[in-house]
């Protein structure tokens, strides 16, 4: 019987110039971009330059800069087995790796290292370059942070366009490097055979950030079981990035669970690190930072979860419902200042939005507010209206199809202080206020197709 030849795994070879590069066939990799990196709060000096012929533990994940073509790499020798170890500095940063010749749980990971880390993975999505920098510069990358906590896991802050970025599954590959935090404390990082799955690689379903293939089918675990019935939300925001007219998404996650809460849960709320100059983020009472994906308690319909918006200037915001699990009930986005409720099921919430950051305004709720008493022709589709005291403007919008003809502010004793005749049809207005008026009570009165809604509202 004639045997099949085998392709061999051959020697690297190195050259010390800026880029790697193919050469008679053969790969050379840049000897200049082997970096490892265990920092103090993310100090980006803390990179550690090694040459060609320098040993990096088998914890350690590692960067370096390939040929410029895509090329299959072969880790030669014994294949690791056991427990491995290494330590982490009280709020230090680490790049690991997976340092087994099969797939990570990166669940049971996070768990077994709880009282050394904060138990949140960062997995970097490198998804291209910009032309000029040719992937010399931090700044010339084009990708981002994916998270992976223990319910949940959320996509890189991405541009929507061509570029495809993934979701990270529950299993870490063979060779995939990723990132830690240290806790207040640190310790020991361990990785060991219990943390071990045989999973085959598949494009990030379950195994994160590799070449599609097929995935071997096997039992469902209760641990997968117990994932799957838990009730998740991941929200969505789109927005214009006012520096290169591109729109971005982000992506937010909350699980619910009984034995979690609306304080800082370690493992289940992982922080935001790389917000962008118009994002959004879930942000509790008492709590600087912002967290990407969040546990809380046990699902109520009557639980509502604060979001902050941040805008870098006036801009169309639309949030969506990105996914839903394990929910049976309407979702909706709750403006708490002009009191309207986007459902959104079916539909996106879109609003415009001055600058600024918005706090204790917009919530996730799975209930809408209460509408106007039925007598009044425009409660189910109505308009409000609002002061921004911090740039002196009267914001109006509204909900369907209402059409708005006149908008008008009087004092107490009604007298009348501007008026606007409004013949844009548009989802809402931003009306500049007279300056120097002064801080009091006033009456707002909009005049619609439907009839009139009129309104306290506060000057400061």
């Amino acid at each position: 019987m004639e045997l099949l030849e085998r392709t061999i795994a051959k020697d690297l070879n190195f050259t010390g110039n800026w880029d790697g590069k193919i050469e008679n066939g053969s790969p050379y990799i840049s000897t200049r971009w082997i970096y490892t990196f265990a920092s103090d709060e993310g100090d980006i000096s803390k990179w550690d330059r090694k040459g060609k012929d320098d040993a990096i533990p088998a914890t350690d994940g590692f960067i370096f800069k390939g040929p410029g073509e895509a090329q299959n790499y072969t880790f030669a020798g014994s294949p690791n087995d056991g427990e491995l170890t290494t330590n982490i500095g009280g709020e230090y940063w680490y790049l690991l790796g997976n340092p087994f010749s099969s797939a990570l749980n990166a669940r049971k990971f996070i768990q077994d290292n709880l009282s050394s880390i904060e138990g949140t993975l960062y997995f970097w999505d490198h998804v291209g370059e910009k032309d000029s920098t040719k992937g010399h510069y931090q700044s010339g990358y084009i990708g981002g942070y994916a998270t992976v906590g223990l319910h949940l896991s959320a996509p890189a802050y991405q541009e929507v366009s061509e570029y495809h970025y993934k979701t990270p599954g529950t299993y870490i590959p063979v060779g995939q490097g990723f990132y830690v935090a240290g806790n207040s404390d640190g310790g020991t990082i361990k990785f060991n055979n219990s943390q071990r799955e045989f999973v085959e690689e598949d494009g990030g379903t379950n195994s994160i950030f590799f070449k599609s293939g097929k995935k071997k089918e096997k039992n469902t675990t209760a641990n997968e079981r117990y994932y799957n019935s838990l009730p998740i939300v991941k929200l969505g925001m789109n927005a214009l990035n006012q520096d290169d007219g591109k729109t971005y998404h982000r992506q937010i996650g909350v699980s619910f669970h009984e034995n979690n809460s609306f304080a800082y849960d370690k493992g289940y709320d992982s922080e935001m690190f790389d917000t962008g100059k118009t994002d959004f983020y879930w942000k509790f009472p008492n709590q600087e930072n912002h967290y990407i994906i969040t546990g809380v308690q046990a699902f109520s319909k009557d639980i509502e979860l604060p979001l902050d918006l941040v805008v870098e200037s006036t801009t169309e915001i639309s949030i969506t419902l990105d996914e839903v699990k394990n929910i049976d009930s309407n979702i909706y986005i709750k403006d708490k200042v002009t009191g309207i409720s986007y459902e959104i099921l079916e539909e996106n919430a879109s609003f415009s939005l001055p600058s600024g950051t918005y706090t204790d305004r917009f919530v996730l709720a799975f209930k809408p507010n209460i509408v106007l008493s039925v007598d009044n022709e425009i409660s189910t589709q109505y308009t409000s209206v609002y002061v921004d005291n911090k740039n002196h403007d009267l914001i109006v919008t509204k909900d369907m199809d209402i059409a708005i003809k006149k908008i008008e502010i009087f004092t107490i004793l009604g007298k009348t202080i501007s008026t606007w005749k409004i013949d844009e049809h548009a989802d809402s207005y931003q009306l500049a206020l007279q300056p120097g008026l002064p801080a009091g009570v006033y009456i707002s009165k909009i005049t619609t197709n439907k009839g009139t809604n009129n309104k306290k509202i506060i000057i400061e």
